[in-house]
């Protein structure tokens, strides 16, 4: 991995609790946002790191492994 890292894209939702979406649901569109600032693909991207909730249920502790699923697995670390 090189030394350098460059965040160059963000994307928030609104916090809170909803009744008809996941936290997983909110990840992704978080993640779509910030691709979307960035003026990229998910296929540009060489790296993912991502935080993980307690609230997201069981899967939570794997939440950079579900955006990346939701998003299209490409095999980056």
């Amino acid at each position: 991995l090189s030394k350098e890292i460059a965040i160059i894209g963000v994307g928030q939702t609104k916090w809170g609790k909803y009744k008809d979406s996941t936290a997983f649901d909110h990840s992704e569109a978080a993640a779509r946002m910030a691709l979307e600032d960035a003026g990229l693909k998910w296929n540009d991207i060489q790296y993912l790191v991502a935080g993980s909730t307690i609230y997201s249920g069981n899967r939570g502790i794997y939440e950079g492994n579900c955006v990346a699923e939701r998003l299209g697995w490409s095999g980056i670390p």
